[in-house]
């Protein structure tokens, strides 16, 4: 056995985690995992800190730390390749408008993290905070704080992270975000489909062009022009369709398959996708490799109990065909609080899952015939303590965080599929001189693909 994995799995034991024998956002990596970077490595579960509050003392013109900054709740992260990392935070945790999403690089957290080095982060300010006028805190902004050349020389500004809310609330005029510099904002491609009852068509806008796709057979559904509309999920080796749902009456939704010919047919229709029963559109996924599959996290008939519906696609003439149900009353999904994610293949004809208890990995091979195999489970423990250093304009800090519960999920193969590498949304608590709270943050670890 190697050193490190000696080591890693000494680590573990110490620290009581449970390992059991056997497991709409545009994806950029090549998913046979050739864009995997053998220098970034997460061999033990890492927490990815975002942000902390840092009081400026004008007089003493010091920099002093209160805790995580927690108005903005990760609540959906998704592995954009094995080095990017994707992720949306809410203001006060509510999904909203006021959502941002934010790009981590994997390669300076490995560089920091994993070997132990305080993080650097950068103060931060909103846009145009000085021609905020109507802020309590413009005067302090224009005055106090410019008088300072190493702070305004080094202070960033940002669309959404930082929320010109916070201070109006709280004229907190003297607490600046200071932001990990593995951390950017960017804008997510849009993607979103409706129906157009002029046409009888399906539209599809991504990257700011619209393709139609004819629906001939609607199976008598009364698709709602204005309802909810989301597009599925699929990965770069995904069958040439794109998967989506629309809303139609009484709270029911259709999945439609849109081709190449630029028609669209029905797959999937009210039987198996009522949101009163818990079917989430969002959940909707297309296999890799050209599997002729997709799945999505709903109800299932034999009980109505959540879990995951694998279906084949492939016969244009009718409509999906089922081929397994998975994780059926045991499957972790908390759209209700805010998190969501889709279901995470790992290959063509194997899923990853977070169970119920929120703190278990699930790696499964589906089979034809509706059985499954568990390829392995890995476990991780309530109250594990993880710690994380930063540091601003020469002025440290280290915080402790201890798991609670683990929520949406992302996951990639890695190593030539013999890896896999797994980020989750971890529900975290903690403690600073201003008090305990919550925080929500990435937890990242890279797993052997039976999660031993």
């Amino acid at each position: 056995m190697p050193l490190f994995r000696f080591i890693y799995i000494f680590r573990l034991l110490l620290h009581r985690m449970v390992i059991l024998p056997a497991v709409a956002v545009c994806i950029i990596f090549l998913f046979n995992g050739n864009a995997y970077s053998a220098s970034v490595s997460f061999p033990e579960p890492v927490v990815i800190p975002i942000s902390t509050w840092v009081y400026f003392d004008t007089d003493e013109r010091t920099l002093d730390p209160e805790g995580p900054k927690d108005d903005y709740q990760i609540r959906y992260v998704e592995l954009l390749s094995p080095t990017t990392l994707g992720v949306t935070a809410a203001y006060k945790g509510i999904r909203g408008p006021k959502d941002t999403s934010l790009l981590i690089d994997l390669k300076q957290v490995n560089t920091s993290l994993v070997h132990k080095r305080p993080v650097s982060h950068i103060l931060t300010l909103y846009t145009d905070y000085l021609e905020d006028e109507g802020s309590p805190c413009h005067d302090v902004w224009e005055g106090d704080l410019q008088k300072v050349p190493n702070i305004t020389n080094s202070l960033q500004t940002l669309d959404g992270y930082v929320s010109p809310e916070y201070y109006e609330l709280n004229e907190k005029c003297f607490n600046l975000a200071a932001i990990a510099d593995y951390v950017k904002e960017f804008v997510p491609t849009a993607r979103r489909v409706n129906y157009n009852p002029g046409d009888r068509s399906i539209e599809l806008h991504s990257d700011g062009k619209k393709f139609k796709y004819r629906l001939d057979l609607d199976g008598g559904l009364e698709i709602a022009d204005q309802g909810l509309g989301v597009v599925g999920k699929r990965y770069p080796t995904s069958l040439n369709v794109e998967v989506v749902s629309l809303e139609i009456k009484n709270s029911f939704f259709g999945v439609f398959a849109l081709d190449q010919a630029k028609s669209a047919r029905l797959l999937l229709g009210p039987e198996q996708t009522s949101s009163n029963l818990g079917f989430v559109p969002r959940s909707l996924s297309l296999a890799p490799s050209h599997k002729p599959w997709m799945a999505y996290i709903g109800p299932q008939e034999e009980n109505w109990l959540w879990g995951i519906s694998v279906w084949e696609i492939s016969d244009a003439k009718n409509q999906a065909r089922r081929i397994a149900s998975l994780a059926t009353g045991r499957l972790a999904y908390s759209e209700h609080r805010g998190f969501d994610h889709s279901v995470n293949w790992t290959g063509p004809d194997s899923i990853i899952y977070l169970e119920d208890d929120e703190l278990t990995l699930t790696h499964v091979r589906v089979m034809e015939g509706g059985k499954s195999q568990t390829l392995g489970r890995f476990s991780f423990q309530k109250g594990h303590v993880f710690s994380a250093a930063g540091e601003v304009l020469g002025s440290p800090w280290k915080h402790d965080f201890e798991l609670f519960r683990l929520e949406a999920i992302s996951a990639l193969p890695i190593k030539k599929d013999r890896a896999i590498r797994v980020v989750c949304v971890a529900v975290l608590s903690h403690n600073s001189e201003e008090g305990s709270g919550q925080v929500a943050l990435p937890l990242i670890i890279d797993l052997p693909w039976n999660l031993q």
